[in-house]
């Protein structure tokens, strides 16, 4: 039988259902299995870069990670362990430096970490653990996540402050004033010494009432036209909250104040109709996911209480997972019901609507068969999207929007992933597992 030799791997690892579709030209870039290696934008091919060591998990327990750009722009990686039976979980900040791509895991015993296939520990030696910088402690906590419940955090960033949104747990706040003090804020709220939602200042008492009643805590955030946008909670899953304006003096006070100024400055309070809100995004205007489909609420200012009622129209009628969606290359990537599709939402001028691509159409089985657990998007050196499967394996996409390239591929690190954080670190990207 004549042999061909293939140059171009743009079409990257592809579904079984592409067998034998030789009149099809993605046939011929494509391949049957393509394990620990990157797809690049010109179509070749290299081995993914062997991992590093950075430090042991606080315990035996699932931990998850979330990314950490600061003000001064230095980059960290917050760890949260699991502490099963206990009270809190442990939580550990690390600073990213310059190695290539880095390990939080305790699956082996060798000084430089796990290794990838095909690499040897004398190739990692090279780029000593030091290079990545100290890492601080932080304080235990006030939550004792379990290992299931730490999939379910969703998070936003602004300046020095992140902030973690759980359905089932009061939210957190961490502060950071300096690379080595890093807390957990403690502060009690003037609506409700058991207000939901750490420092938020609930002026308006029905949305007092609500979101300090028990079980009644956000599940979903984002920032949308510098306000801080919550909602999601168990007795109001289709409301969605906005603070007040950033003030000029302190940006914080503005964020997380949360009432009603007839001056237009003050937050909102809005519902849409259908099933309980799954994911919120601020984007061209602010978009909303739930079970039955995807919904934009405008790209207008949205006002004070009553003052400016958002236009709510669906635009997608896919369904949504639970899980924070992605922006990535300028455009959002979100997740469909039963979380085995990715979708990318674009805005099409001529139909003056959201188009919602499946981006795993040619490997629709590279997720596997159970809901996916984590994902982050990687800038630098190739954008890509990479994604925890839920039996613990990674997948990575090349998203190359310019070139229209969207290629999957395996990773096998030799173990089971819980989670995965991107950071900036230099001219590349760091990919934390």
């Amino acid at each position: 039988m004549a042999r061909k030799t293939i140059f171009d791997f743009s079409g990257g690892q592809v579904s079984p259902r592409y067998k034998s579709r030789v009149d099809s030209p993605i046939y011929h870039r494509s391949c049957k299995s393509l394990i620990n290696f990157r797809v690049w934008p010109t179509g070749g091919i290299e081995r993914i870069p062997g991992t590093i060591r950075v430090a042991e998990t606080v315990s035996n327990n699932s931990t998850r990670l979330f990314p950490f750009v600061t003000k001064d722009n230095l980059s960290y990686v917050l760890a949260i362990t699991a502490e099963g039976a206990s009270t809190k979980s442990k939580s550990k900040v690390y600073r990213a430096g310059t190695a290539e791509v880095a390990v939080v895991s305790d699956s082996d015993n060798t000084s430089s970490g796990g290794l990838v296939p095909g690499e040897t520990e004398g190739s990692l030696a090279d780029t000593p653990t030091t290079t990545l910088g100290s890492d601080a402690t932080v304080e235990s906590l006030p939550t004792a996540f379990t290992a299931a419940q730490l999939k379910e955090i969703q998070y936003v960033q602004d300046e020095d402050v992140l902030r973690l949104a759980h359905p089932s747990h009061k939210s957190q706040k961490l502060t950071r004033s300096s690379d080595t003090a890093w807390v957990w804020a403690n502060s009690t709220p003037s609506a409700s010494a058991s207000d939901h939602f750490q420092g938020l200042n609930f002026v308006n008492a029905a949305d007092a009432a609500v979101y300090s009643s028990a079980n009644t805590t956000p599940r979903v955030m984002t920032f949308y036209q510098q306000r801080l946008v919550i909602g999601g909670v168990n007795t109001h899953r289709n409301e969605l909250q906005g603070s007040d304006l950033p003030h000029a003096t302190d940006p914080q006070q503005g964020i997380e104040k949360m009432d009603s100024a007839s001056d237009g400055s003050g937050g909102w309070s809005y519902t849409q109709q259908g099933t309980g809100i799954e994911w919120v995004a601020g984007w061209t205007s602010l978009l909303t996911g739930t079970a039955e489909g995807e919904y934009s609420w405008g790209d207008e200012p949205i006002g004070a209480l009553a003052a400016n009622v958002p236009n709510i129209k669906q635009v997608s009628g896919h369904g949504s997972y639970n899980k924070q969606p992605l922006f990535a290359g300028g455009r959002l990537l979100f997740i469909q019901r039963g979380g085995l599709v990715i979708r990318e939402m674009l805005f099409n001028a001529d139909q003056k609507t959201y188009n919602a691509r499946n981006l795993c159409i040619l490997a629709d089985n590279i997720l596997g068969t159970l809901p996916m657990v984590d994902w982050a998007y990687q800038k630098s050196p190739i954008p890509a999207i990479w994604v925890v499967r839920g039996d613990g394996k990674l997948a990575v996409m090349t998203y190359d929007i310019e070139n229209d390239l969207y290629s999957w591929n395996l990773v096998d690190v030799g173990g089971i992933v819980e989670s995965i954080a991107v950071v900036s670190a230099g001219t590349e990207d760091q990919v934390w597992i």
